[in-house]
């Protein structure tokens, strides 16, 4: 499918009001990275994989009018429901991750970092790996707090793009 570039408080209104349009474009857009991370912590039951990504959009569907577009970006706000429903899917099967799977994810994010940019990987690293703040962030690396928040912004951009290019 061809990229197609829509303003996001347009995009977002359209979602609001159920526009078929725009809800198959969000899935066309984000359902193969979702269904990746799904698939990535689903080792042993794939079969559910495709169930939760259809609930994470009914969910999505459902209460897109409380998604707050000012304080996260849409995917990180989709991906958060599909670790909640995830999890609980997990809870039901009485199974959680291995270490060794949840070692694999974290070497398999470690792998993916070097393809970033030096700037966003940099933010990335200390805001994920080491929990900074955006503040803390941005003193370490001597740059303003609205530089850090971009930075990081792009890195997850470039996460994702990446993500779903390479599943």
């Amino acid at each position: 499918m061809q990229k197609q570039f829509v303003n996001s408080s347009f995009f977002h209104a359209r979602l609001c009001k159920k526009d078929k349009w725009a809800f198959s474009l969000l899935y066309d857009t984000y359902s193969a990275a979702l269904y990746g991370w799904i698939e990535n912590i689903l080792v042993e039951h794939k079969e559910l994989a495709s169930q939760i990504l259809n609930d994470v959009f009914l969910m999505v569907w459902n209460t897109i009018s409380s998604y707050d577009r000012r304080n996260q970006k849409l995917f990180i706000w989709m991906l958060n429901i599909t670790k909640s429903m995830t999890v609980a899917a997990m809870q039901r099967l009485d199974k959680w991750p291995s270490s060794t799977t949840l070692d694999d994810i974290a070497t398999g994010l470690r792998k993916i970092l070097p393809h970033l940019e030096d700037g966003p990987r940099q933010v990335f690293e200390l805001m994920y790996y080491k929990e900074y703040t955006k503040a803390e962030t941005a003193l370490a690396l001597n740059i303003s707090v609205e530089t850090a928040d971009k930075l990081y912004k792009a890195a997850l951009m470039q996460l994702q793009i990446y993500l779903t290019s390479n599943l």
